[in-house]
């Protein structure tokens, strides 16, 4: 990893001191040293397990982040006069208009890494007044890791969340903030039932990991392909299990809830903080509270915790170690409000949700309390608690 930073670097000095001119020797090296760049960043990328590669125009050069276990920080500089031609690069890898630089424009590719594996790329543009912006995330086709044993939850969790994923009906929701790894617990939960006698049927946006045997929609807002539009098409389509990448308005949930209520498994995500906060969130959209009780199986709020780097607590410099800041890797955390009979008789008698009654009276335990524990035990810090939890 050393020896490729220090190449992108070297490569990254000689463009700044040899400026790219026409119809020489120069040019043709520099364009060759621009291929090879896009090609060690993003090898560079996935060796840091970076989900995204930031491409920032600044006044005075490009500023090039990686968005690594959730945190963007700085990796490297580039001069600003190699842009347009490594835009250009990009651009075509990723199918997209080079002549266009005034509107956003989204593009895909396939990259082969140094270590063969296959990395899908989604691209983004954005016009800045500094120039375009350019984010690049980095998804691997690598299924194996779509597996439940593998999100981080604890055995009595799993035995929970097997159990309500099994259901032949009802609604389970995961919520929790942008980033949390709500898309990986969905596409984890449909590959461990996923089965030849079950028509399974997503709408997301858009898609980010292609599953065998099973369908998957994207939305198209330019073609009226909605999140509700194609949950309506899709009751036409005799599925069992619906999965709905977001719940975004009450029509949505609405039609979800129709779907639960008539003998479909539905997942979904909804953005929310905590379970009690998702209840009190359907309500806001007009949703009668007995209908989307009798529902619900479990919801589940979520968040990923970078994990305390164990070796730079048996080195004297932390430089000599190549995790990030203090942290390598992440972990789940998982609130779950499972929905029994019980549980379901209180909230139509109570119309407002008691943490204090679920925690003494149907075994909950509310995600800061986790995460304190995780602290305790020395698997995180309070500052990563503080940022993941959204903590001032």
């Amino acid at each position: 990893m050393d020896s490729l930073r220090i190449t992108i670097k070297n490569t990254i000095s000689w463009l700044t001191h040899h400026p790219q001119q026409e119809n020489d020797f120069s040019s043709k090296k520099n364009d060759q040293l621009l291929q090879n760049l896009v090609n060690d960043l993003i090898n560079y990328a996935e060796l840091k397990m970076s989900s995204d590669i930031h491409l920032e125009p600044q006044e005075n050069g490009i500023r090039i982040r990686l968005r690594i276990d959730g945190v963007l920080s700085e990796h490297f500089q580039a001069p600003k006069y190699i842009y347009k031609q490594f835009c250009c690069k990009l651009k075509i890898l990723a199918n997209i208009d080079i002549a266009q630089t005034r509107l956003p424009q989204d593009g895909k590719f396939i990259f082969q890494v140094k270590n063969n594996l296959q990395i899908h790329i989604r691209m983004s543009t954005c016009p800045t007044v500094l120039g375009e912006k350019i984010v690049l995330r980095l998804l691997k086709d690598n299924k194996s890791t779509l597996n439940l044993n593998f999100l981080g939850m604890n055995p009595e969790q799993l035995t929970v969340f097997s159990q309500a994923i099994s259901s032949p009906h009802g609604l389970v929701l995961i919520t929790g903030p942008t980033g949390s790894g709500k898309t990986s617990t969905l596409y984890s939960a449909l590959s461990n039932i996923n089965a030849d006698t079950k028509n399974i049927i997503t709408i997301e946006d858009p898609v980010e990991v292609h599953l065998p045997r099973i369908n998957q929609i994207n939305i198209n807002i330019k073609a009226d392909l909605t999140f509700s539009s194609a949950l309506r098409a899709i009751l036409r389509q005799d599925p069992d299990v619906i999965m709905i990448g977001e719940i975004r308005d009450e029509e949505t949930a609405q039609i979800a809830i129709q779907a639960a209520n008539t003998g479909h498994l539905v997942l979904a995500t909804l953005h929310t903080n905590n379970c009690i906060e998702t209840v009190n969130r359907l309500k806001q959209m007009n949703i009668d509270q007995n209908e989307f009780i009798s529902c619900l199986r479990l919801i589940v709020s979520q968040r990923l915790l970078r994990k305390k780097c164990t070796k730079c607590d048996q080195r004297s410099i932390r430089s000599e170690c190549e995790c990030t800041d203090g942290y390598h890797g992440r972990f789940g955390v998982f609130e779950m409000l499972y929905f029994n009979e019980s549980l379901k008789h209180h909230m139509t008698q109570n119309p407002y949700c008691n943490e204090s009654t679920l925690m003494q009276n149907y075994q909950f335990t509310p995600i800061n309390q986790q995460v304190m524990d995780c602290i305790r035990y020395g698997i995180t810090s309070p500052e990563e608690a503080k940022r993941a939890l959204n903590i001032c």
